[in-house]
């Protein structure tokens, strides 16, 4: 994000896959939100069916808070597991993309109560297509549910 900045960058959108970037859609929308870069930049997030047996530190949220992030932000991941660290990305983000065919029913329970667009099917071969239809939707603020 601080390199982004420091180049003049302004994304349109920035598109975080998995858990690991499951904490960027918050810190763009709290942390950056001030920030002109950033300014109308939409986060849309790849949710996989990742299968890491990795635990994560209870106070993980508690650590992530720094200027914008406060504990009421972070207080809903108090168990930081790679299941729940994907429903926090989706709540953070402007729309999600299921990036595997077969998403545990449980995210895709979370996810559709969001009401952001959701594209869960498409061609994963010839994929290109289908997310730049599906960024000028989130661009353009339409009403999209793919599911």
């Amino acid at each position: 994000m601080e390199t982004v900045k420091k180049l003049g960058w302004t994304p349109d959108i920035i598109h975080c896959h998995g858990w690991m970037t499951g904490l960027v859609p918050l810190f763009v929308k709290r942390a950056f939100a001030e920030d002109p870069n950033f300014a109308n930049s939409k986060i849309i997030t790849s949710i996989y069916n990742e299968r890491n047996k990795t635990s994560f530190d209870s106070l993980m949220g508690h650590k992530a808070v720094l200027d914008g992030v406060d504990i009421p932000d972070v207080d809903n991941i108090a168990d930081p597991s790679l299941h729940n660290i994907s429903k926090f990305a989706a709540e953070w983000s402007d729309a999600v993309i299921y990036g595997s065919e077969n998403l545990d029913d449980d995210l895709k329970a979370h996810i559709s109560k969001l009401d952001i667009p959701v594209l869960s099917e498409f061609d994963r071969e010839n994929y290109v297509e289908d997310f730049d239809n599906f960024y000028d939707l989130v661009l353009e603020g339409a009403e999209v549910n793919a599911e």
